[in-house]
């Protein structure tokens, strides 16, 4: 099956699964997602501005504050504080352009789908594995998937560039991937 056709699949059915929660499922779900991230508590955390479906691990760990993304004019992302948002042209919330960039030790990554091996379907813009790959050649830094159970799938095709996951979080649990780093 195409990436195209997977994601117009997996859309579906993260919509149908999400749609069939309370909004005190939904809740106690995402609590549990975030419970997953205990053993990150202290780390410079990057998460993301959940769009529709998505499960939105928050934007504060353990009292502090977590980075969001912002997308640069390279195709890359940056982190900052989200202390000013303003809204992108893609829908989504951004820290403002005025305010420092900072270097996460772990990103909290979307996604669509994600395989036993830890490769993630994306949106296709290709920004967070474009992100994932500069700063890998730079440092080390840790990428968590955050996904609802219905989004995991055996195999994924793959592409050169796509970047793997060290782990990846459901409220059910984390995985660490085999050949996955540790937490910071």
């Amino acid at each position: 099956m195409s990436k195209s056709a997977l994601r117009k699949r997996f859309r579906l059915e993260r919509t149908a699964f999400v749609g069939g929660l309370s909004a005190q499922q939904r809740a106690h779900l995402t609590d549990a997602l975030i419970r997953q991230l205990t053993p990150w508590a202290g780390a410079a955390i990057a998460s993301y501005a959940a769009v529709g479906d998505e499960i939105d691990p928050g934007r504060r760990f353990s009292g502090t504050a977590a980075l969001l993304p912002r997308i640069r004019a390279d195709g890359q992302l940056d982190f900052a504080l989200p202390t000013t948002l303003v809204r992108h042209p893609f829908g989504i919330d951004e820290p403002a352009a005025l305010l420092p960039a900072l270097d996460p030790d772990v990103i909290l990554v979307p996604l669509l789908a994600v395989d036993a091996d830890g490769y993630r379907l994306g949106q296709g813009g290709g920004y967070y594995d474009r992100t994932l790959a500069a700063m890998r050649a730079r440092r080390r830094v840790f990428a968590i998937g955050c996904a609802w159970p219905v989004q995991c799938i055996e195999r994924l095709p793959r592409e050169p560039w796509d970047e793997r996951l060290d782990a990846v979080v459901t409220p059910d649990g984390c995985l660490r991937l085999s050949g996955g780093g540790s937490a910071p």
